[in-house]
């Protein structure tokens, strides 16, 4: 049998002499001479701070993964233009703007980073039925191409991640505008 030459606090696990009463810590009672508890103290456990760890670093791996295959997804301009007009503006060299159009999605089929179908242009977001038009959205051509009279073309910076919604374009017939913005419209815009 061991000899005991301490008494161990059960509340806050620190030693104290065999002859005190109350911890010389946190002021427990401590337990009397015989008592199983007493002398006996126990090590931390080191495996818990590594499961933490472990933990927030799997955690931190798999939100980089997330992020990246979020950003390297072959996200389309024309992803939402069945259900949110679009308005875009286009400027000439200058950076003045040269015309506004609207476009609204009728029909659109989507597969492996590209998009066609038909959607409506037209000069008014509201009252103004414009003309229906086919397009074509593909990322690796980095192009959506409508084809209105008159034949608009965007590109894309990159293949992947997240698009502007400003860049290069071209319009059939009208060499003066070189620029274009696209705004997702609300129901209450007019």
């Amino acid at each position: 049998m061991k000899k005991q030459i301490s008494k161990t606090c059960p509340k806050c696990g620190k030693l104290n002499s065999i002859h005190e009463g109350y911890c010389t810590n946190c002021g427990a009672k401590l337990p009397a001479i015989g008592d199983k508890t007493v002398g006996y103290t126990q090590r931390k456990s080191r495996k818990q701070p590594m499961i933490v760890f472990s933990l927030l670093a799997l955690f931190l791996v798999a939100g980089i993964v997330l992020f990246s295959i979020q950003q390297n997804q072959k996200v389309l301009r024309t992803s939402s233009v069945n259900v949110i007009p679009i308005k875009i503006e286009f400027f000439n060299q200058h950076n003045r703007q040269v015309m506004v159009r609207y476009i609204k999605g009728k029909t659109r089929k989507s597969r492996n980073g590209y998009a066609s179908g038909t959607l409506v242009v037209s000069k008014k977001l509201k009252h103004d039925h414009g003309q229906e038009a086919s397009f074509f959205d593909s990322r690796a051509r980095k192009s959506l191409v409508i084809n209105s009279q008159p034949k608009m073309t965007f590109y894309y910076k990159n293949r992947y991640g997240k698009f502007n919604d400003y860049g290069n374009c071209k319009v059939a017939g009208m060499p003066e505008i070189r620029q274009f913005r696209m705004i997702k419209m609300d129901s209450g815009a007019n």
